[in-house]
């Protein structure tokens, strides 16, 4: 099996719900058919709020829920969108019967989150988004407002970290 590793490629800090959705619109901004990002965080870090965001720079204009009973919400927008949530997978069966790997290796935008439930079905280069909650990442992100000479953020409940890594295999 060939070796592989996450490069962290940028971090952000939002202060709100509102900050997070707005950082998902930027991201949609750079897509292009057949990426894969996979979201990474504890429930209620911000995951499907980033998610939305998103959905709604690709331009889908549905309301955007995390599937986390169905696995899977299909979109619209300026290119398909696959919206998976693994938290309440039973077994890789499941995973043959909702057709995965026509999903991951198509042409639409595959946003999964719970993705650490399905690693050994991930493609080798993909985007890691993580987000922590403020209070968990608090010295991470004063380190950050530190060296990127931020203006220092209040650590309060609704302020989120998000870092994003490169997944890509391991070079010699």
């Amino acid at each position: 099996m060939q070796e592989s590793r996450y490069q962290l490629l940028e971090s952000w800090i939002t202060r709100n719900a509102d900050e997070t959705l707005a950082r998902g619109v930027i991201i949609a901004e750079s897509l292009t058919a057949g990426e894969m990002l996979v979201f990474t965080g504890n429930l209620g870090s911000g995951k499907t709020t980033l998610i939305q965001g998103i959905c709604r720079g690709l331009g889908v204009e549905e309301t955007v829920t995390s599937p986390t009973f169905t696995l899977i919400n299909e979109y619209r927008g300026r290119l398909p969108v696959y919206h998976f949530d693994f938290y309440r997978l039973h077994s890789a069966v499941e995973l043959t019967d909702l057709g995965l790997e026509e999903y991951l290796y198509g042409d639409g935008i595959c946003l999964v989150e719970w993705p650490e439930l399905i690693a050994e079905w991930l493609p080798v280069r993909h985007i890691r988004l993580h987000l922590e909650h403020g209070i968990h990442a608090a010295g991470r992100i004063n380190a950050l407002q530190a060296e990127q000479q931020l203006e220092p953020v209040p650590i309060t409940p609704d302020v989120r970290l998000i870092e994003v890594y490169r997944h890509e295999p391991a070079r010699d």
